[in-house]
């Protein structure tokens, strides 16, 4: 099984032994240490996940679905050993009692999709532009071949997205839908409208130069050959040993070549090897 991360941060904190559940009118509830957690049958074949420190926030009208989303559902609630089910016609949601931990089935038994185990959904106090907030995130696992859709427009030119990052901030020509469908048959819509980002959360860093190999095959940075027109036919203007992978991002101006500022503009080759394999030709232009 491989990982699909929804959020911003990772949190390996345990979570305090959950109560037994309370029946609402349209799911059920339990308690997870400072927080509760809600399934609600939307429809036969949609359940909404609610989890939130108890308060306003269980009320709150979400901005991403329209009145009258959700109808009156009929559901079974069925206690495990370590947990229950909670079933609908079309869906099973199985919540293990310790930790809320959720795994989803259809009602052949099949799993679509489960959340992680030792850390499924993690909500972080946090301060943004100073108001008080939090950072929230979900991870689960996911079959082997399955494909991702969805997510908006971007201009990544990818139909799937496994495997992949997504950074899901709107832009002029990218439009964020954080609405995601499975090729198992699933969907998954994160009612959120923060910056979201799908993958590795983690932040980008420059990889070490000390994992970047010259043409050469020495360690220290990749070799840099540097043209003034197009790659197979311009005119070499320099040849250098370059230790970081980055050209043009602001953090990254002490470290532009003095030639192309002298050239005005040009072309860099950088064969070698690195972390990720052979890099094709850069093209850098100011």
């Amino acid at each position: 099984m491989r990982g699909l991360t929804l959020g911003l941060l990772v949190w390996s904190a345990a979570l305090v032994a959950a109560q037994e559940p309370e029946r609402l009118a349209d799911g059920v509830a339990l308690t997870l240490g400072a927080r509760r957690l809600e399934l609600r049958a939307c429809r036969d074949d949609v359940v909404r996940v609610i989890d939130a420190p108890p308060g306003a926030f269980f009320k709150r009208q979400s901005l991403m679905t329209v009145a009258g989303a959700c109808q009156p559902t009929t559901f079974e609630v069925k206690p495990r050993p370590n947990g229950f089910d909670f079933v609908t016609k079309r869906l099973l949601v199985r919540v293990a009692r310790q930790d809320g931990r959720l795994s989803f089935l259809d009602r052949a038994g099949r799993i679509l999709i489960a959340e992680r185990q030792g850390g499924a959904r993690t909500i972080t106090p946090a301060e943004v532009m100073g108001e008080k907030t939090a950072h929230v995130q979900a991870q689960f696992d996911h079959s082997s071949g399955e494909s991702f859709y969805g997510l908006g427009a971007h201009q990544s030119g990818l139909m799937s997205y496994a495997g992949r990052d997504v950074d899901m901030y709107q832009l002029n020509t990218v439009d964020i839908v954080p609405f995601l469908v499975s090729s198992r048959g699933y969907g998954l819509l994160w009612d959120n409208t923060s910056h979201t980002k799908f993958g590795d959360t983690r932040e980008p860093v420059h990889v070490p130069a000390t994992n970047l190999y010259d043409a050469e095959g020495k360690p220290g940075g990749l070799t840099g050959t540097y043209r003034q027109g197009d790659c197979a036919s311009g005119t070499v203007v320099a040849t250098r040993v370059d230790p970081q992978i980055a050209f043009g991002a602001p953090e990254d101006t002490l470290t532009l070549p003095t030639l192309e500022r002298t050239y005005g503009g040009a072309i860099v080759e950088l064969p070698g090897t690195g972390g990720h394999g052979v890099l094709p030709p850069h093209h850098h232009d100011h």
